[in-house]
């Protein structure tokens, strides 16, 4: 499972999973990401798509039931001019929710 997987380093990440034979999850609210940045890999079997906020623990939960590995690429970068809180709430919680999951 891949969270963050629609961003930049998400997506090739995906990508080469893929490559070498893994099931992948891509997990991501799209908030930073973009679908373009995985839309080539919607049709292979191995590949799911989960549309939801890390901070969501209950969809994390479930999306990462089964997974043998979670790479936590889902954040946002410090802001420049507003919106400090919630990106210390993704960061903070969103990775402690992702933590909760993996046990």
């Amino acid at each position: 499972m891949v969270t963050g997987g629609a961003g930049f380093i998400g997506s090739h990440l995906c990508d080469n999973l893929i490559s070498k034979g893994y099931i992948v999850r891509c997990y991501d609210d799209l908030s930073y990401g973009f679908k373009k940045n995985i839309q080539h890999l919607t049709g292979n079997a191995d590949f799911s798509f989960h549309h939801s906020d890390v901070c969501d623990s209950a969809s994390l939960d479930k999306s990462a039931t089964g997974a043998d590995v979670i790479f936590h690429l889902a954040a946002r970068k410090i802001p420049r001019y507003g919106q400090a809180l919630s990106t210390l709430k993704v960061n903070n919680e969103g990775t402690r929710n992702v933590f909760t999951a993996a046990k």
